[in-house]
């Protein structure tokens, strides 16, 4: 099965998100920087605009929520230009696409970057299918990984490669 494709920044954010959905440690981070504290900016913001209202200013709270504010914004931000940045030093310097080519057959899956590079992995190194419902990453170690997005794969390329995953006994992990 040979599969060609351009590499996209979806296709990077879905792989991103699935690599950190892996760890449980990543998933703590996530909670208390893209849910808790920006929840948190909210309620002081809510008590300092009620509080205010009522005439009973209270300045340790409002102190505290441009601090909030800063650490939300600035971890969104970090995150965005770092996955941006990330997918684009994937490629060469002045590559005009980002062209991808995965080839996977019975004794090994062989991934390239016409032009750039070509790297053959053999199915014992792979320890891990994390599949989720955009891509398929194959790790080789504990942070490499071989990104197969499922926008391109047919049903038969993916039952396929399901079907060859299953054979070699890899453990597999959905998220």
């Amino acid at each position: 099965m040979r599969v060609e494709y351009e590499l996209t920044y979806g296709d990077s954010k879905a792989a991103y998100y699935a690599y950190r959905h892996r760890k449980r440690s990543y998933m703590v981070l996530d909670f208390i920087f893209f849910k808790l504290v920006p929840l948190t900016t909210v309620i002081i913001f809510l008590i300092s605009f009620v509080q205010g209202r009522h005439g009973k200013f209270n300045p340790w709270i409002f102190n505290l929520a441009p601090l909030l504010i800063a650490m939300t914004a600035a971890t969104f931000v970090d995150r965005v230009f770092k996955l941006r940045h990330q997918q684009r030093n994937m490629f060469p310097a002045g590559a005009p696409d980002r062209k991808m080519i995965v080839d996977v057959n019975e004794d090994s899956i062989v991934t390239s970057i016409p032009g750039a590079i070509k790297t053959e992995y053999s199915w014992a190194s792979v320890s891990l299918c994390l599949s989720s419902r955009l891509v398929n990453l194959l790790y080789v170690s504990p942070e490499r990984f071989i990104l197969i997005p499922n926008r391109v794969l047919t049903p038969e390329e993916k039952a396929s490669l399901d079907e060859i995953i299953a054979r070699k006994k890899i453990r597999t992990k959905s998220c």
